[in-house]
């Protein structure tokens, strides 16, 4: 189950990440996130619009693992995903930004990870024997109370500091004309078009000399649209798990 949901937990991402999915809901005025997409596009798009086919378990973890969508009676797997997710982000992007881009952060910062180890895989390991520790001395899967929950709290408050001054892009500019093209093909919901096209379909559409029917078949995702009928309405912001 934990293996499920951590294969299918970021399916919902739009292009361009979070930048992205915070430009989808404000054009769509609704809360729009990736955590509910994700079992979206399993229940409703995968496989020509039949699904995957995924137990009630493992479509609840997947859109749980992250934002405000936690609650207290989730599987242990869920839980688990949730907080490893953390763990591995946090490290990578730490490696990402201070080491390999050698981007100034505070010395704090710094201690932080350090103090959790030297390379990727001690971080990672020390987070993970953390959380396994305090699981067991609990009866449940939590990471809060301990020193070592404490310290990554604060961590990952400073690496949200550190994202927002390292990556400033007005993803607008590139996903609002070619949501203006999708809406002029009357294909269907140019929301739902768009939310399954991937980085590079958009930048080649926003590019293109001419946004047109020829420049769309060579998207990932026109092979969609022959069953967009069959596949009919779908809720972008409804994750269809009332069963």
């Amino acid at each position: 189950l934990a293996l499920a949901i951590g294969l299918g937990h970021d399916i919902g991402h739009v292009p361009f990440g979070h930048p992205g999915e915070e430009w989808m809901a404000r054009e769509m005025g609704r809360p729009f996130c990736h955590e509910v997409m994700g079992p979206v596009i399993a229940q409703r798009l995968e496989r020509r619009g039949t699904g995957l086919n995924l137990c009630w378990e493992t479509l609840d973890g997947m859109m749980r693992h992250s934002g405000n969508m936690a609650r207290p009676d989730m599987t242990p797997e869920a839980w688990i995903i949730r907080h490893v997710d953390k763990f591995a982000y946090i490290f990578h992007d730490f490696n990402d930004i201070v080491v390999r881009m050698d981007f100034p952060v505070k010395r704090e910062l710094r201690t932080l990870v350090e103090k959790f180890g030297a390379t990727q895989r001690e971080r990672t390991n020390t987070a993970m024997s953390a959380l396994l520790i305090e699981s067991a001395s609990t009866g449940k899967v939590v990471f809060e109370h301990s020193v070592w929950a404490h310290d990554f709290a604060r961590l990952r408050t400073l690496m949200y500091e550190v994202y927002r001054a390292v990556s400033q892009q007005n993803v607008g500019d590139v996903m609002g004309p070619v949501l203006d093209f999708l809406k002029t093909l009357n294909a269907g919901d140019p929301f739902l078009i768009l939310a399954s096209m991937t980085d590079k379909d958009v930048r080649m559409m926003c590019d293109a000399d001419c946004r047109n029917l020829d420049a769309f078949r060579r998207t990932s995702v026109y092979g969609l649209m022959p069953f967009l009928d069959q596949i009919g309405s779908v809720d972008l912001c409804d994750p269809h798990l009332n069963w």
